[in-house]
């Protein structure tokens, strides 16, 4: 009776680790490059609403916000709230962005001049 039980539960255990990793690969978590050099207002707010129905709809796991002269990680992102109000400044930085894109090959990328093209 006792193995009986045992096999159960190691079986309903089984079974749960092995949908916990089916569904982690199925919907990976998101990681979203943000490009927070100078951009104008209305531009940015158009940035910052992309950015809250992403907040909203899918799995982000990592923000990276990143300029001509800084980086920065967040994880858990942060709230919408936050990007709204970022202040932009400097110069798109494409070297910074591409080496940012070879690290996180599948991270999408949120830019103004990504939104102009």
């Amino acid at each position: 009776m006792n193995r009986y039980c045992f096999t159960i539960l190691a079986s309903g255990w089984g079974l749960f680790l092995v949908a916990g990793v089916a569904i982690s690969h199925i919907s990976p978590p998101l990681i979203l490059l943000i490009d927070k050099s100078y951009c104008p207002p209305e531009q940015w707010q158009k940035l910052a609403q992309t950015y809250a129905e992403k907040y909203q709809n899918s799995q982000l796991h990592t923000v990276i916000l990143f300029d001509d002269l800084s980086q920065e990680k967040f994880s858990p992102p942060p709230q919408p709230s936050v990007i709204s109000q970022l202040s932009t400044y400097g110069r798109a930085n494409l070297k910074r962005q591409s080496q940012l894109q070879k690290t996180y090959p599948k991270a999408q990328l949120l830019s103004c001049r990504s939104a102009n093209n």
